[in-house]
């Protein structure tokens, strides 16, 4: 699945790689594409343009199936600054009777919506989440596109950020999960040059990621900060 989330999320969206593994990959799904601005740029449109036919564009709420696999698409909140980002997606993969759900950066804004997204769902047994809860401000991304200035204080508090600590124990209480996993921080030495981030331990964002495993584990819940590769074998 490829999770574009506006017009410089390198992180998410490497063009170098899926060129590379694009004869190997059966289908590519992607976010439904719904406006094409400059801020929110058509990636159903610009992989066609590179040669890619093989694509699926999937809307929230809906599942498409392979065999013994559903994926369902998931509400994406937050992360883009308030600004109208609606080619982003989290998913829901049911394999085996076991589901799994990525929520890559989303923030929890509104716990209501996962409260309705688990009653159609139901419960999940693994989440993957990021906590990069803090994010660069809106004129880091977005500055380039803006023609008329605005106050600092805006610039402030509208963020490039994901779910906090409390946002996401709030997720996996909601959800029922035997196994949270904090991934999607950019932590791994391949990125720094894209992410231009170097956490240490007194990071918010890792000092959040870890109270967050911790309680995890005390409520019985498998839990770890991810780094580079974990493999996992369903039987």
């Amino acid at each position: 699945m490829l999770n574009w989330g506006h017009y410089t999320h390198e992180d998410h969206v490497v063009f170098e790689t899926i060129l590379q593994i694009r004869f190997k990959v059966g289908k590519f799904i992607i976010p439904r594409d719904r406006q094409g601005n400059l801020a929110d740029p058509s990636l159903c449109l610009i992989l066609k343009h590179m040669g890619f036919e093989n694509l699926i564009s999937l809307e929230e709420f809906q599942t498409i199936f392979f065999k013994n696999i559903e994926i369902t698409g998931i509400p994406f909140l937050g992360e883009h600054c308030d600004v109208d980002i609606t080619s982003k997606l989290g998913y829901c993969i049911s394999i085996a009777g076991h589901k799994v759900l990525f929520l890559a950066d989303s923030n929890n804004l509104e716990p209501y919506v996962y409260e309705l997204t688990f009653k159609e769902i139901g419960s999940i047994d693994t989440i993957f989440i990021g906590m990069e809860h803090i994010g660069h401000t809106l004129t880091f991304q977005y500055g380039g596109l803006i023609t008329i200035p605005i106050e600092k204080s805006m610039d402030e508090s509208r963020r490039l950020a994901g779910s906090s600590y409390l946002k996401a124990i709030n997720i996996i209480e909601q959800a029922k999960c035997k196994n949270a996993y904090v991934y999607s921080l950019g932590r791994e030495p391949w990125l720094t040059h894209i992410m231009g981030i170097n956490y240490n331990e007194k990071s918010p964002q890792i000092i959040h990621s870890k109270k967050f495993v911790k309680e995890c584990k005390a409520r019985g819940i498998n839990s770890e900060l991810l780094y580079c590769k974990k493999e996992w074998i369903l039987e």
